[in-house]
């Protein structure tokens, strides 16, 4: 046993995570954090959320409004560091934000079905539900960067994001292999909505547990800043040409990534009647692949920068999405699953750099305003490809392209569309990238 503490208290493990130093300390709690998130979303989010909205009979393009509303509400973002700068510790505001809400967001629409309303009543209520809870998320979300950013400095941030994601990868595995396990074992039992309701209660406790962990962490001197207004939030970071440049990369790589994301969730489980037992497998497998190729990415990594790895990632990326156009119920078996697992093997990498992308070209001023605008931006371009995706399919319901024997849907060409956008972009970057490397452009 000593000899095990030693080989521990010795390993790059503890000298990240660990809570005898207050940035090691903020570090574990992010970590923590980040863990109780992913059991939180897998509960609550995606096919377990399309599914919970589908059994209270909410069809394909309200699930794609009511998907499209927390991006709308990122505006909000842009009052944060008028409202942050009035406090010098933000702690307490930025934990009473977070449990308002998880308490709207989750509680509140696991609540309102059970009440009897009615369709068009429930709907109206999940879509205000929806709306105040986002709000009050993105008034004080990127508090917590600009927070958190003091305890993963450039040294140790691929190491951080690498053990972030194998650790949280394993949770979801374990999590969503068990929620569709339970989920598709009462299918036929009629009690399938009654066990996502447990689950959505269950992901409700666990969320006040992960904010109670954030908020442990010290709190350093934030950057004074006098000269806010609405205007200087929005024109600020453009100041920060290199900053601005990278903010152009998430939007488009958000933009073509909600352009199906709904779309194509409600088409699996509705039209292709693909089991929840299936997918959570499928995504089960993720931790495995991050556990054994987290080190091969990590060397591409080394060997390029943050972009050029990233774009690397996309171009590999792009035909997995394309060719997942084409599944269909007669070929979802081999179809599905072998492109998810390709995704898998890419997606290490993919979400390894795409995971920094905030903080690949951050300024050291305007933290704060750069960092809303950061979220800004990624969920504006959520919002507005989501928005252009549940527009499309409500604009051609009866749509069909005959191809190879199978009549596809709507749904299918935002697929494709989105492989195209994933094409562009990591030519953007091989193209462009370089320069960000220059002096040629301020940061």
């Amino acid at each position: 046993m000593n000899r095990i503490k030693i080989l521990y208290r010795n390993s790059l493990f503890h000298s990240l995570f660990n809570f005898s130093d207050p940035r090691a300390k903020g570090r574990s709690c992010m970590l923590l954090s980040n863990i109780l998130v992913t059991v939180v979303n897998t509960m609550t989010t995606g096919v377990f959320y399309t599914g919970f909205l589908l059994a209270n009979d909410i069809n394909m393009v309200d699930i794609g409004v009511l998907g499209f509303i927390p991006f709308l509400t990122s505006i909000f973002s842009i009052f944060t560091p008028i409202i942050l700068n009035r406090f010098s510790k933000r702690k307490k505001i930025l934990t009473i934000s977070r449990i308002t809400f998880y308490t709207l967001n989750i509680l509140g629409i696991t609540v309102v079905p059970m009440l009897k309303l009615g369709h068009n009543t429930t709907y109206f209520i999940f879509i205000v539900i929806v709306f105040l809870a986002h709000s009050t998320n993105f008034l004080f979300t990127s508090g917590y960067s600009v927070w958190q950013v003091n305890f993963i400095p450039e040294n140790v941030r691929a190491n951080y994001f690498s053990f972030q994601q194998i650790i949280s990868g394993i949770m979801s595995a374990i999590t969503v292999l068990t929620s569709g396990f339970i989920t598709d074992s009462v299918k036929n039992s009629g009690h399938q909505l009654e066990v996502m309701t447990i689950m959505r209660i269950v992901a409700f406790a666990v969320a006040i547990t992960e904010c109670i962990i954030l908020a442990l962490p010290r709190e350093y001197e934030y950057q004074k800043t006098t000269n806010f207004s609405i205007r200087s939030l929005i024109t600020t970071p453009f100041k920060h040409h290199k900053f601005i440049a990278t903010m152009a990369i998430v939007f488009i790589w958000n933009f073509g990534s909600y352009l199906s994301m709904a779309a194509f969730d409600v088409y699996i489980l509705d039209t292709v009647q693909v089991s929840y037992t299936m997918i959570s497998f499928i995504n089960a497998a993720y931790s495995l692949f991050l556990i054994t190729l987290s080190p091969m990415w990590k060397k591409i990594l080394s060997r390029n920068d943050w972009l050029k790895t990233f774009a690397i990632a996309a171009l590999m990326h792009a035909p997995t999405v394309f060719l997942n156009g084409f599944v269909n119920p007669y070929n979802y078996f081999w179809l599905y699953t072998t492109m998810r697992l390709f995704q898998h093997f890419i997606g290490v990498g993919l979400n390894l750099t795409f995971a920094n992308m905030a903080y690949v070209h951050l300024p050291d001023k305007d933290q704060t305003h750069c960092m809303s605008f950061f979220v800004l931006v990624t969920n504006a371009a959520s919002f507005t490809g989501q928005l252009v995706g549940t527009s499309f399919i409500a604009a051609t319901p009866n749509f069909s392209l005959n191809l190879f024997g199978y009549a596809y849907s709507n749904v299918s060409v935002l697929v494709w569309v989105q492989a195209g956008i994933i094409v562009l972009v990591a030519l953007g970057i091989l193209k462009f990238g370089p320069i960000l490397k220059t002096d040629r452009l301020s940061n």
